[in-house]
């Protein structure tokens, strides 16, 4: 995920929370380590695993899932 869209991902949390949207969640992001990072990813942005329950203000609502397994 690039530096944008981690910044995108994050004000969209912190809306759907300011709006009591969102009643429960979690965030995490890191760089990846060199050593286990290919040469072209290092640096190229961020790892980044989330889910963020929204939809929640219109009924049961939805979780919002972001990431993928690493091999």
């Amino acid at each position: 995920m690039s530096h944008d869209e981690l910044l995108a991902t994050l004000e969209d949390i912190i809306a759907h929370v300011r709006e009591g949207d969102s009643l429960e969640g979690s965030f995490e992001y890191l760089i990846p380590d060199p050593d286990e990072a290919d040469s072209d990813q290092w640096m190229s942005g961020y790892m980044v695993r989330a889910a963020y329950r929204i939809g929640n203000l219109q009924g049961q609502g939805f979780m919002r899932m972001i990431g993928k397994d690493l091999p």
